[in-house]
């Protein structure tokens, strides 16, 4: 590995990482980097059940279109939104370069993990256990919650919430699983097209071609559920309240994911 090889030519740890190791990592920082930040600023659901009084840009959005029927002002924070985003993925992009992030090389006959400091060791596993609990316990809860008449209040087991559900919301589920289940190959199909036509051909425009197909990985789902609102709400084109839209949103949003795989598929061949 190269790891071994730089030690047995006498480089030390620090600079073993800092000219193999984190040249080689530096594309899945930025890519995770991105993700974080784009699901940070997307994120709808935590801000409106937990904020209280912390308002931030998707929640604003939200009870922009809801509570004022406002889409001017909804259109409005989506761009500050969509500026922000844009802008960290450029800077994730510029930051990656050009540059080759591959090794080429053979595979050692004899290779073992090398060995870290017994306190960061220690750490580590602490630092894992105590993030393992927390998961643990967050998911128990919600499972937890589903078999109690009213948690932290009355914690008498019951399956009354469930027969709610068949009864309440079982046409909700057949319905998730229906526009699932139609938006799922129409994905994988869409994605493969279009990494097929990045992967195998050229023609004018490519690079932009592919940079739009992947923007929707940049782009919040508020904005985009703002784009999909002002553009198909009106003549002749009224697809809000129907499940064309839903579709339609899925296999947008979801699309940089098959293209991905698709094109990483097509270039093993």
């Amino acid at each position: 590995a190269l790891e071994e090889a730089s030690y047995t030519l006498g480089a030390s740890r620090w600079r073993s990482f800092r000219t193999i190791i984190w040249p080689l990592i530096r594309p899945g920082i930025a890519n995770a980097f991105l993700l974080a930040v784009i699901e940070s600023l997307a994120d709808f659901a935590n801000p409106i059940l937990l904020g209280g009084d912390f308002d931030v840009l998707a929640t604003s959005i939200y009870l922009a279109i809801i509570g004022r029927y406002d889409e001017v002002l909804a259109a409005s924070l989506g761009i500050v939104l969509l500026s922000i985003t844009l802008t960290t993925f450029i800077v994730q992009r510029y930051w990656i370069g050009k540059k080759s992030y591959v090794t080429v090389t053979g595979k050692p006959s004899r290779y073992s993990a090398l060995p870290i400091p017994k306190g960061l060791d220690y750490g580590l596993v602490g630092f894992s256990l105590v993030w393992v609990v927390l998961t643990i316990v967050l998911y128990g809860s919600v499972f937890a919650g589903g078999f109690v008449r009213l948690w932290g209040i009355n914690n008498s087991f019951t399956l009354l919430h469930y027969k709610r559900f068949l009864v309440d919301g079982f046409e909700s589920y057949i319905t998730t699983i229906k526009l699932a289940a139609i938006s799922a190959p129409l994905t994988a199909a869409v994605g493969l097209l279009i990494a097929y036509l990045v992967s195998r051909y050229r023609f004018f425009a490519k690079r932009p071609f592919e940079f739009t197909s992947m923007l929707s990985f940049a782009i919040p789902g508020t904005v985009v559920g703002i784009g999909y609102v002002m553009s198909f709400n009106t003549a002749p084109l009224v697809f809000t309240g129907t499940a064309a839209i839903l579709i339609i949103c899925f296999i947008f949003r979801n699309m940089p994911v098959g293209i991905r795989s698709g094109m990483a598929a097509l270039q093993q061949i």
